[in-house]
């Protein structure tokens, strides 16, 4: 059985962890999986948001436990998790959305620090239970300060503290918490509203955001100026503009198709000249 399963619905894909009966633990065989998936997504060019989910009752308990205790993980292996989850992290063009139910536990919750928003059910619980098991958290230790700050990233690393859904709304683990039966639909909503946006522009602002804690000023500024005029002599751009002039939504769906074969700016600077006369 495919420990990982991967479905698409361009613009959207889905995966979805498949060890149900563990809360889908991570064993060598799903991280393989997970990294195989992570690099074909990247090359999913109609993709722009990947919704994660976990088969049955958990998001994802992290670590085969019972793997580790019978020396089925070696050292290799928490390289090869990390590579995993950072091939999510920097599908720079894709918005990834996570929909947490029950346990969302060590590298369950590692996983989802590295995506762009995360969604949970009222019955989901977040721990980093790695101390009590002799090995460290892996890069939550890199994830968790960043993302909520250095004392909370204490608590849960350090200590293994659970915390339920609502004190994860409330430290900023995950970002919205809904029933059980309304997980889907705001998924969808989720995936609706970065759907909206211009896909250039989100893919820079990504990037950006991804790098900020790591890079100087000077190099974080030139990367900025790069994006930007990445921006600029968009498809994006020109249709943004255009929508803008004449007052609608813009679409960004069939960007590269309105792109193709027309000057940067051509329709938007004629636009611009009749309105002038008008």
């Amino acid at each position: 059985m495919e420990r990982i399963i991967l479905e698409k619905t361009s613009p959207i894909a889905r995966v979805t962890f498949n060890r149900p009966e563990v809360l889908n633990a991570t064993d060598p065989l799903f991280v393989k999986e997970l990294l195989a998936i992570g690099k074909a997504l990247a090359k999913m060019k109609d993709v722009r948001v990947v919704l994660v989910t976990g088969a049955g009752r958990g998001f994802c308990s992290g670590i085969d436990l019972k793997a580790l205790s019978r020396d089925e993980i070696k050292q290799p292996w928490f390289r090869q998790w990390e590579d995993a989850v950072r091939t999510f992290e920097t599908l720079y063009d894709k918005a990834v959305i996570c929909g947490i139910r029950g346990a969302c536990i060590g590298g369950g919750l590692q996983f989802t620090l590295a995506c762009d928003m995360r969604i949970a059910v009222e019955d989901a619980f977040f721990s980093l239970t790695a101390v009590r098991h002799s090995i460290i958290p892996g890069l939550g230790t890199f994830r968790l300060p960043r993302a909520l700050g250095l004392n909370r990233g204490r608590l849960l690393a350090l200590v293994a503290a659970r915390i339920n859904a609502q004190q994860a709304l409330e430290w900023g683990v995950v970002d919205k918490v809904v029933k059980a039966e309304e997980l889907d639909g705001a998924l969808n909503e989720a995936a609706e509203m970065f759907l909206q946006t211009a896909p250039t522009a989100f893919r820079e602002s990504k990037k950006l955001l991804t790098q900020c804690l790591d890079l100087p000023y000077n190099r974080f500024l030139a990367a900025y100026l790069k994006g930007q005029k990445a921006c600029l002599t968009s498809a994006d751009h020109d249709i943004s503009s255009e929508a803008y002039l004449e007052r609608r939504t813009p679409d960004f769906s069939q960007a590269a198709q309105q792109r193709a074969g027309r000057p940067v700016g051509r329709k938007l600077v004629a636009m611009k000249k009749t309105r002038k006369r008008g």
